[in-house]
């Protein structure tokens, strides 16, 4: 998989970490679902987006609600993505930014690993990284300001 951007980026210090933005839910889930299914608990909030969003696109079935279109004309809206920091070709933190069917949902980040098992120097490159690219793919009217974060603890406090 060839990686959109890579740690080229000014704060980015660890020659073997990249960033991959997937757009398809159907993508991300080819290239790191089984990771996602063996820690299936953990990453309650991001799978089951994931699962439910290629199942429509599989199945090009139409819900009550679409997932691919706005629930308003509201200009906030912003396509589903998710941001992928790899670290040794495994996940480390995985970013989404998704829709559903009353709008525009907040950003929820994940560890792969146990915040506990990772220094902080890694968790705060992995945020930066993160933000960076955050900053770099959201719509201008989006990017003044990101409403909600959702995460542990440790890693939200590394965001700058």
């Amino acid at each position: 998989m060839d990686p959109i951007y890579t740690c080229g980026l000014s704060s980015c210090t660890m020659p073997t970490s990249k960033v991959q933005r997937y757009d398809s839910p159907i993508q991300l889930y080819d290239d790191i679902g089984s990771y996602l299914l063996q820690r299936e608990r953990e990453c309650n909030i991001i799978l089951p987006h994931v699962l439910k969003l290629r199942s429509q696109k599989l199945n090009k079935a139409t819900p009550s609600y679409s997932f691919d279109t706005p629930a308003t004309s509201s200009s906030s809206y912003t396509p589903d993505f998710w941001l992928v920091l790899f670290h040794s070709n495994l996940p480390q933190f995985v970013l989404s930014c998704t829709n559903g069917p009353l709008g525009s949902y907040p950003v929820f980040i994940w560890s792969a690993t146990p915040i506990g098992d990772l220094p902080r120097h890694t968790i705060t490159h992995g945020m930066q990284v993160l933000a960076q690219h955050l900053r770099h793919h959201l719509p201008l009217k989006m990017a003044r300001r990101v409403y909600s974060v959702f995460g542990m603890s440790l890693p939200l406090k590394c965001l700058n």
